[in-house]
């Protein structure tokens, strides 16, 4: 069966999907932001481009081994702390990478939180938190690149990165 797509919006995307299940039922019509919000994340779990990639800076506090992930985390791409040379140990301005690892090696690495020491490994914790090995000894200037889980459609932001770029996948 042939459908005419004709708008890349989310109103365009649920009469397309009415037009193609030709059905318009109200039960119908209920389920579909449903049906839309799995097809996102669907598709967000294996979508990676330069356009979701996001940098941000902070500083990591002092004796604080995790660090919340921002709200549209989906994974990291690289993580630095700005570190001195000894030649000017109050300028941080030597981008050091914190190395990837399992949370497993984390903990066999840095066993005790509590001891404090330059970081040099980053773990995903959890859902929400990243794990840093060993516990920062004094605040650090910080630089997280990762990429962030596209604008999810619906009435109120009818289009995204998908409905512009790939309005097919999500049908």
């Amino acid at each position: 069966r042939r459908v005419l797509f004709r708008s890349n919006d989310y109103f365009g995307l649920v009469n397309d999907i009415q037009q193609y299940m030709q059905n318009s039922s109200l039960s119908l019509t209920n389920e579909i932001p449903r049906f839309i919000s799995n097809a996102q994340q669907a598709i967000a779990l294996d979508l990676k481009s330069i356009e979701d990639r996001v940098t941000i800076d902070f500083t990591l506090s002092a004796g604080q081994p995790t660090f919340t992930k921002p709200e549209d985390y989906k994974n990291l791409s690289t993580f630095y702390i700005f570190t001195a040379s000894p030649a000017t140990p109050l300028i941080y301005n030597i981008l050091t990478p914190l190395k990837s690892a399992s949370l497993d090696y984390c903990y066999i690495y840095s066993p005790n939180q509590s001891v404090l020491a330059q970081p040099l490994y980053i773990a995903e914790a959890d859902v929400y938190n990243l794990l840093i090995t060993p516990t920062p000894d004094q605040s650090y200037p910080a630089r997280m690149i990762y990429y962030q889980l596209p604008i999810t459609i619906s009435e109120l932001t009818p289009t995204n990165i998908l409905t512009n770029n790939a309005y097919n996948l999500l049908l």
